[in-house]
């Protein structure tokens, strides 16, 4: 299964989600189920683009949920992002998902930012 980052305010703003869309290209090419839904921002956070690498983590700690986490109980799950920079946001996504029982992470992401 693989789930990735739904921000619904850059949604609106873009009208599609490229981590979305990276991740129906994988889970394509294993023959993999991607879940849209599987999590959810519950708290709105400013941008990170001015932040140092502490107040990322400190901006993203806690501001996602898993929705139906019993769906993915004794599960591998593959992150999939555009973009990482410190990756705090990923890290903020993956300590949330394995509170679930035997689930596992791996992640993915199509680049990597450089960060002064």
């Amino acid at each position: 299964m693989f789930l990735f980052r739904y921000i619904r305010k850059k949604l609106r703003k873009r009208g599609f989600n490229q981590s979305e869309l990276i991740a129906r290209g994988i889970g394509e090419s294993l023959g993999k189920k991607v879940v849209a839904d599987a999590m959810a921002r519950i708290v709105n956070t400013d941008s990170q683009t001015r932040r140092s690498r502490y107040q990322r983590w400190e901006n993203v700690e806690g501001i996602f949920k898993v929705n139906k986490p019993g769906m993915f109980e004794n599960s591998h799950i593959l992150l999939v992002d555009d973009v990482v920079t410190t990756g705090s946001t990923i890290e903020s996504c993956a300590s949330e998902i394995l509170k679930i029982e035997g689930t596992t992470v791996s992640f993915v992401a199509l680049a990597i930012a450089r960060y002064n």
